[in-house]
């Protein structure tokens, strides 16, 4: 609803958990909204990309506080996330086995590169474990 009370929006669709062949490691809460465009000669004079994802995201922080969004494009944060693995043009991996370990790791390091000149958007994308299923098959004794 919010989404489409802008103008510049034709529609809404959205995404949510993860894909079932295991090859994201988004949680199952993960919900993804995709919302195209006009073109921008049918905007406000004025109106840019930029300021529409400002008044968006102000919205959804009055609305939804505590929720982490994120604005990109479709195509390009595909790319972003298969060069990456994850969703980011730019990715800092820590890799272990504690959970709460990695997540403490990952603040510290959010929080020192929030001193460097031009980073922006930063975040952490949390990892909370994703079960699975492991299966051997005894060939011998299935067959």
């Amino acid at each position: 609803m919010i989404l489409l009370k802008h103008p510049e929006i034709i529609t809404v669709v959205s995404q949510h958990g993860r894909p079932d062949d295991g090859s994201d490691a988004s949680p199952f809460s993960n919900v993804e909204l995709f919302a195209p465009l006009k073109s921008f000669d049918q905007w406000p004079r004025g109106l840019t990309k930029e300021k529409l994802t400002e008044q968006i995201q102000a919205e959804f922080q009055n609305e939804l506080p505590g929720i982490n969004f994120n604005f990109s494009q479709y195509i390009q944060d595909n790319i972003e996330e298969a060069v990456s693995g994850v969703k980011g043009a730019n990715s800092v991996k820590i890799i272990g086995a504690n959970l709460e370990t990695l997540t403490k790791l990952a603040m510290q390091i959010r929080d020192e590169m929030r001193s460097v000149r031009g980073v922006t958007d930063l975040g952490i994308f949390p990892v909370l474990g994703q079960p699975n299923l492991n299966i051997k098959v005894d060939r011998a004794k299935v067959g």
